[in-house]
């Protein structure tokens, strides 16, 4: 993960304002405030909005350090169920860049709600994902989130691989937490999202687009959403 300090934030949304038409009423004086008072309050929630966007490829990944890890039988097999980390020890989960247990053919990437068409096939055992086949899902149980992996024939099986991406988040020392690809993107999306808050509806619309594009000509852009809401990355 790239760290952006504030002010370098600040300073690279004023310049992409400033190069794309900036309205000098907000770029000058006493609205020079204000308009830097929105970016801050805008920063963190617009970079979340890019890095639920970009492709897998393009996010900067951690390794789940300590995992927690149960077991739960399922028609004469078992699914993985892993802890999501919720920021109290491991940085808090975001979204799933690759998970792998030890029998699994092949690592999985992708993870759809635990309220998903998908999600309902594990309870037919014809249907259910298999270490040939794996997927994983997006659950809640008792105590937190979870990834409930599909699937094991037995519960001597390791999580091998588990890395996922973390929440763009500010630290101590004022400096955002961004993946190092979206750097780019992210600033645009900020730019976009302060011109909405100040009025400037259609050069945000402009803005938005030129983020958009920033990552879509990553090898072109992935789908994460889709159209039932079933699928939540890949």
């Amino acid at each position: 993960m790239a760290t952006i300090p504030y002010n370098d934030i600040i300073n690279g949304v004023l310049r992409l304002m400033d190069e794309h038409g900036g309205n000098a009423q907000f770029m000058s004086g006493s609205a020079m405030d204000e308009t830097k008072r929105v970016i801050e309050q805008v920063a963190e929630n617009a970079v979340s909005k890019i890095h639920l966007q970009a492709p897998v490829a393009m996010l900067d990944s951690v390794v789940l350090g300590k995992p927690v890890i149960d077991w739960k039988p399922v028609n004469g097999r078992y699914a993985c169920l892993v802890r999501l980390p919720d920021g109290t020890s491991d940085p808090k989960f975001m979204r799933l860049v690759a998970c792998k247990m030890a029998t699994w053919t092949r690592p999985v990437s992708t993870m759809w709600w635990e309220d998903s068409a998908e999600y309902a096939k594990q309870k037919n055992k014809y249907m259910m994902n298999t270490r040939e086949r794996p997927a994983a899902f997006h659950v809640h149980h008792i105590g937190g989130e979870y990834a409930e992996l599909y699937s094991s024939d037995d519960m001597d099986d390791e999580l091998e691989k588990f890395l996922y991406a973390t929440w763009p988040s500010l630290n101590s020392n004022n400096m955002l937490f961004v993946s190092d690809r979206l750097k780019d993107s992210s600033l645009m999306q900020i730019a976009a999202d302060t011109l909405t808050v100040l009025g400037e509806n259609e050069r945000a619309q402009q803005m938005q687009a030129m983020a958009l594009q920033a990552i879509n000509t990553y090898g072109g852009m992935e789908r994460h959403f889709a159209d039932n809401g079933n699928r939540i990355e890949r």
